[in-house]
C-alpha cells in the first residue's frame, strides 16, 4: 500500500526547495516501488509536470483525415464548391481536436476546390463553344 503521508511530505519538501525535481521523483519511485513515472497512485486525481503531458496527449483523428482526402481528390472533378468547403471542415475540425494533420488536410481541399473550379469552366466554355 502507498503511504500517503510520506508523498505529500516529499512534494512539500520539494515545493519548498529542499529538494530537487530530480531528487523528489527518485524517492517517490521508491515509495511506489516502480521505475515507471506514468504510474498514477491517486486515479482519481488531477495530474501534474510531464506525466500531464504524457497522460494528456491529443488523439488522432485517421478518419476525418482520410476523407477530407477523399473530398479534395473527387472535388478536383464533381461538385467542387460542395465537397471542397465540406473537406476542409473536415480537415480544420480535426485539427481542432488536436491532429495537426488537418491544415495540411484543409489545405488541401481548398487547393483542389479552386483547381476543380478552373476545371468546370474550362469544359463549360469548351462544351459551349463547340455548340452543345
Amino acid at each position: 500500500m502507498v503511504d500517503v503521508n510520506t508523498l505529500k511530505e516529499l512534494a512539500r519538501l520539494r515545493d519548498s526547495g529542499v529538494l530537487s525535481e530530480a531528487e523528489y521523483e527518485n524517492e517517490k519511485k521508491k515509495i511506489l516501488n516502480t521505475d515507471d513515472s506514468t504510474v498514477y497512485p491517486f486515479p482519481n486525481q488531477p495530474v501534474y509536470g510531464q506525466q500531464a503531458q504524457n497522460h494528456m496527449r491529443p488523439t488522432e483523428q485517421t478518419g476525418l483525415i482520410v476523407a477530407s482526402y477523399i473530398c479534395a481528390a473527387v472535388s478536383l472533378l464533381f461538385c467542387p464548391l460542395a465537397l471542397g468547403i465540406i473537406g476542409m471542415v473536415l480537415g480544420f475540425y480535426a485539427k481542432s481536436q488536436g491532429d495537426d494533420r488537418g491544415t495540411l488536410a484543409g489545405i488541401v481541399c481548398l487547393i483542389c476546390m479552386i483547381i476543380g473550379m478552373f476545371v468546370g469552366m474550362l469544359v463549360g466554355i469548351s462544351m459551349f463553344s463547340e455548340g452543345y
